[in-house]
């Protein structure tokens, strides 16, 4: 989800990336760097996108429930700014 909102807040400055690496550095650049979006977003971002990695390529990976529960809830909270801004912005 993360992934697919910070797409989404890049598109509103007519900005598109494909790649994950991508969104995450045009989203620090265009976004945290200015101070349009708080730290923290950028490091729920990179965590999302972290873990899915392991969970996709690492074979000694095993998910932990709390992992799982911790990446969910800043999966929220990430959609949940987004969307503020989006709305502030008149985008929404």
């Amino acid at each position: 989800m993360p992934f697919y909102a910070a797409s989404a807040l890049l598109v509103s400055k007519g900005i598109s990336r494909s790649k994950h690496s991508g969104v995450h550095s045009a989203f620090s650049q265009y976004f945290i760097k200015p101070g349009l979006i708080e730290t923290k977003y950028a490091k729920m971002l990179g965590h999302a996108f972290d873990s899915r990695l392991d969970s996709d390529y690492d074979m000694t990976f095993s998910a932990e429930r709390t992992l799982a529960e911790d990446v969910s809830r800043d999966a929220v909270h990430f959609v949940d700014r987004a969307e503020r801004y989006l709305r502030q912005a008149g985008v929404l």
